[in-house]
C-alpha cells in the first residue's frame, strides 16, 4: 500500500512541475517552415505543407539562433524557422522567431 501512495505522490509532483512546460507558449500559433522573404515589418514563410504564411514582426519580437539570442539582421532567406505568433484578427504577430541553418537544397535526381 505504501508503494501505491509513493507512486501517487510522485505522479502528482510530476504533473505539477510539467504543467508550465506544456503551456509555455499558451495560445500562440506555431509556424514551421522556410523563410522566403524578409522585410522590416514581416516575414513570409513557406510551411512544410507548401502553404505561405505572412507574419508581422516588430520591436518586441525576440529572435533565437541555435538557442542563443539573436536579431533580425542574422535571419536570412532560405533559413528554417519556428515562429510562435499571436493571432490578432486576421494577422499573425511574431512573438518569437527561432532559426537555424538554411534548408538543404535537393538536387534533381538523374534518371537514365
Amino acid at each position: 500500500m505504501k508503494q501505491f501512495q509513493w507512486i501517487t505522490i510522485f505522479s502528482f509532483f510530476i504533473m505539477i512541475f510539467a504543467m508550465p512546460t506544456v503551456y509555455a507558449h499558451g495560445n500562440l500559433e506555431h509556424i514551421m517552415g522556410t523563410v522566403t522573404s524578409i522585410s522590416d515589418n514581416s516575414l513570409v514563410i513557406e510551411t512544410k505543407k507548401g502553404e505561405t504564411k505572412t507574419v508581422e514582426i516588430n520591436s518586441s519580437t525576440q529572435y533565437v539562433f541555435k538557442g542563443n539570442p539573436s536579431s533580425l539582421e542574422n535571419l536570412k532567406k532560405g533559413m528554417r524557422v519556428v515562429v510562435h505568433a499571436k493571432k490578432s484578427g486576421d494577422k499573425l504577430e511574431a512573438k518569437e522567431v527561432k532559426f537555424g541553418t538554411p534548408a538543404k537544397k535537393h538536387s534533381p535526381s538523374t534518371q537514365p
